[in-house]
């Protein structure tokens, strides 16, 4: 398939395919793990539904490669739903691969519009799937492929599409001439003289709520339904005219390929238009006829009997499917139906033989995906049930809808703009001096409105770690593979909100840390055992909220870092800049993210070259964060990723020092205040000191650091700000304070470079510019004033 040769319109289709089909893994993956834990049936429902959903959307966009794999990997799960048999490792790094698998696939159709360059890997991958289902019914799941024989496995393809003749036995839905309902049988077709006793069971199904659907809503209209029956309806009566033909003609392979072929669209089509019901006749009845083309069956009368029953159970549905003209925009009726179903008992030998079945009304189907708002499935149902069923799916109904992330952006930016001329406005100095108590009101309203509007466009890209938190799951469960260790990984804190861009920029600092600490920190079982711990390490995955910061925590049981051996290392490799004895731990332990820094004995795939830690450091530092960490030897090492709530708009606090006017976080501001001279005391080495109630804090004159003129020196004269910084708290002094403002955080430019201590950069009301403070860095220059060249600091 050529994007040259698809319409907007189709490509648009593909592109939300592609994002959903993505998200629905994602979701999917980590309960891949589970399945050998969990008891809950629901588990691996959830991912059979995931790639039932995926086998038909990609038969109805023609991506074969992915539709064959798929077809695979849900006869793998459905096999594991249905048998009791043990899970083995082996079978859930086949699955995890397999979800790799579709991930390159639909990146490859995201770009190409084509999954064909992924067909020789996914056939080797489906191969594997193939021979795992074969183990499986022998009963032999220790045998499965792992995960480094996958390269080796050269294994013939086994079909498993249809059952073959050692197990004969399909299902066919028989429609009751006296109400038109569905029945589910089932028959034993390679003995076609045996008679069947047929018993009743409640359907299990129905109690099976699907929580991973991709929701394809908004591609679905009136015409795509109109024009989905119309096609239907022709393939279908096209299909029964051939299956008479069949019947007199069973050797015509040609006519099987032709009635093969509909079957097989209208299955895709169903799936992707959400009409459930139909997909599943449409997949039972394309097992019969793919037997028959393999010549596994025959076209005998029975046979050919029970496949145009299916077509007339189709065609009943088909034409049940009911579409309002004009409906109100905002209802949208629906009914799950929950029909018992009829599963044959067949014993040996017995006279075939179907008893009548129950009458049960029938109900009209409606597809799943939310259609367009112009255009709504309906129910054709009694009128006292309308109210209740269009009420009880309004409650249901999801309430969201797929924008790119490129316009979120986009309006983000433009929310940040109008907070800057909100300011220029109402902050104009112009109007210094004028009494106008209507301009006054209105400016308030429109800084009202201007924040609830600043609020919610944050909210917006704010989510929940709970995504990147689970796809740490799997990388544990991989690298403890590899290593030869045993780890239990711990999640909390997960439904911590943070920007998604900044969660894009942190997975890939995360998931170094993570592979150190397994690679580094968690000793072997045989060490563990040895030095009296629990042969399985533990790693924890931790997220908080403290202050106007996030702080994700990975700490682990291990070895911890050994202090001489860093030193050791540091002083090799000469990184060392003050002698050892006058480090601290933190100073210490920060040496680790120095560039081709590494303790490592010897060098793996997953640790040991001296990178990755440094560019963890580069990468939280472009986010304004930090990393702190903390380590006991032989107890185990914390590593503290402390990430901002936002990257563009803050609140401020305004003061002056001089004729520069600075911002300070509000969130690290907890008091200001004029000092008497009394409060105020030095220390032998110089450093002023106030007293604060029954505190004594430190206090730094921003002119100092910044070598500003100001306008005041005594400390009586001017304002002190009282700020935290993390677990320090300290004084600022400057001359005035100004007063309360957001701030929309621009960069320095790169002529100007990184100024230690400043973050950004704000455009005031008279529209000056202020600079931004980092506490953290500002602390660290007032600590270490040699560390840097104030002469380069000259801001007036």
């Amino acid at each position: 398939m050529s994007e040259n040769k698809l319409d907007n319109e189709t490509l648009e289709m593909i592109g939300a395919f592609v994002s959903e089909a993505v998200d629905s893994l994602d979701n999917a993956e980590p309960l891949v793990e589970e399945i050998k834990t969990s008891s809950d049936p629901e588990v691996i429902n959830t991912i059979f539904r995931v790639f039932h959903t995926l086998k038909g959307l990609s038969g109805f966009f023609g991506m074969k490669v992915v539709n064959r794999l798929t077809h695979e990997a849900e006869t793998l799960l459905d096999l594991l739903r249905k048998q009791t048999v043990p899970v083995t490792d082996e079978l859930i790094t086949l699955i995890y691969t397999t979800f790799d698998m579709l991930r390159d696939l639909l990146h490859l159709i995201a770009n190409e519009f084509t999954d064909q360059a992924g067909e020789d890997e996914a056939e080797s991958m489906k191969l594997i799937i193939i021979d795992a289902i074969e183990k499986i019914k022998n009963g032999d799941t220790n045998q499965v492929e792992s995960e480094n024989d996958f390269a080796e496995f050269m294994a013939p393809p086994i079909s498993v599409q249809a059952k073959t003749q050692e197990s004969n036995e399909f299902e066919a839905y028989v429609l009751n001439s006296s109400d038109n309902q569905v029945v589910e049988q089932s028959y034993n077709i390679s003995e076609p003289d045996i008679d069947t006793d047929f018993t009743i069971v409640e359907d299990a199904k129905s109690s099976i709520e699907p929580n991973l659907e991709m929701d394809l809503g908004g591609l679905i209209s009136e015409d795509m339904i109109m024009q989905f029956i119309a096609d239907s309806k022709d393939l279908l009566e096209t299909t029964e005219n051939n299956l008479l033909k069949l019947e007199k003609e069973p050797d015509n392979f040609d006519l099987i390929a032709t009635i093969f072929g509909a079957i097989h669209s209208i299955k895709g089509n169903s799936g992707f238009m959400g009409f459930e019901e139909i997909q599943e006749i449409s997949m039972d009845t394309e097992m019969i006829l793919d037997s028959l083309r393999k010549k596994e069956l025959e076209a005998d009368p029975i046979v050919v009997s029970l496949l145009l029953s299916n077509i007339e159970t189709l065609i009943n549905r088909v034409n049940n499917i009911g579409i309002e003209s004009n409906p109100p925009a905002t209802e949208v009726k629906q009914v799950q139906p929950t029909p018992k179903v009829f599963v044959a008992t067949p014993p040996e030998k017995v006279a075939a033989k179907v008893e009548p079945v129950q009458n049960v009304p029938s109900e009209k189907i409606a597809p799943k995906p939310i259609v367009n708002q112009n255009v709504a499935p309906t129910i054709v149902k009694e009128k006292k049930d309308e109210q209740n069923v269009s009420k009880n799916f309004q409650q249901t109904q999801k309430q969201d809808i797929r924008v790119e992330t490129v316009k979120i952006d986009k309006l983000f930016d433009l929310v940040g703009e109008l907070i800057t001329i909100e300011t220029m406005v109402t902050k104009n100095p112009d109007l210094n001096g004028l009494i106008m108590p209507n301009f006054v009101k209105a400016a308030n309203q429109l800084n009202k409105i201007t924040r609830e509007l600043q609020e919610i466009t944050m909210s917006v890209r704010m989510m929940p770690l709970e995504g990147l938190f689970n796809k740490m799951k799997r990388l544990i469960r991989d690298v403890s593979i590899k290593l030869g260790k045993k780890v239990d990984l711990t999640i909390s804190g997960q439904e911590t909100e943070m920007d998604k861009n900044v969660i894009d920029e942190i997975s890939d600092p995360l998931v170094h840390i993570l592979r150190n600490s397994m690679d580094h920190g968690v000793e072997t079982p045989e060490v563990r055992i040895a030095s009296g711990k629990s042969d399985t390490g533990a790693v924890y995955l931790s997220a908080r909220y403290e202050g106007n910061e996030i702080l994700i925590s990975v700490k682990d049981d291990g070895a911890g870092i050994n202090k001489e051996r860093v030193l050791q290392k540091a002083e090799e490799k000469g990184l060392l800049q003050v002698p050892a004895e006058k480090m601290t731990d933190k100073e210490i332990f920060a040496l680790i993210f120095e560039p081709g820094f590494s303790t490592a004995a010897q060098v793996t795939d997953i640790s040991g070259r001296g990178v990755g830690m440094d560019v963890v450091r580069k990468n939280i530092e472009k986010l304004r964060g930090a990393i702190d960490v903390e380590s006991v030897l032989h107890k185990g090492t914390t590593v503290t990723l402390r990430i901002p709530l936002t990257l563009a708009i803050m609140e401020a606090l305004l003061v002056n020092v001089g004729v520069e006017t600075f911002a300070l976080p509000l969130m690290n501001v907890s008091e200001t205040f004029r000092v008497s001279s009394a409060a105020v005391s030095k220390t032998m080495d110089g450093l002023e000191m106030i007293k604060v109630r029954d505190e004594i804090l430190p206090v730094f004159r921003i002119h100092e650091l910044y070598n500003i003129k100001p306008r005041f020196t005594d400390l009586e004269r001017g304002i002190i700000l009282i700020v935290e910084s993390r677990s320090k708290k300290f004084c600022l002094f400057a001359d005035e304070l100004i007063g309360q403002q957001q701030a929309v955080i621009k960069g320095l430019s790169e002529y100007i470079g990184k100024v230690p201590g400043i973050i950004g950069c704000m455009i005031l009301g008279d529209g000056g510019i202020g600079l931004i403070l980092d506490i953290e860095g500002t602390l660290t220059l007032a600590e270490n004033p040699l560390s840097f060249n104030n002469s380069n600091l000259v801001m007036a």
